[in-house]
């Protein structure tokens, strides 16, 4: 529970547009590696090839 509060503690001492900086910091590597977790994410939970193209679209191709 330390580290969340510290990470509370540091998000509420930042400014509103430090904080839309990082959440769009963060929804750019998201986007620059979705293809890549959409097919490591449902691996990693057991689930088959034929159903992780789901994630990312390219069930159609199957």
């Amino acid at each position: 529970m330390g580290a969340a509060s510290t990470a509370f503690h540091t998000w509420s001492l930042s400014s509103k547009q430090e904080r839309i900086d990082l959440l769009d910091a963060i929804v750019a590597g998201l986007t620059a590696r979705q293809e890549e977790l959409g097919e490591t994410i449902p691996k990693g939970n057991g689930v088959s090839d034929r159903c992780s193209g789901l994630a990312t679209g390219r069930w159609r191709d199957r």
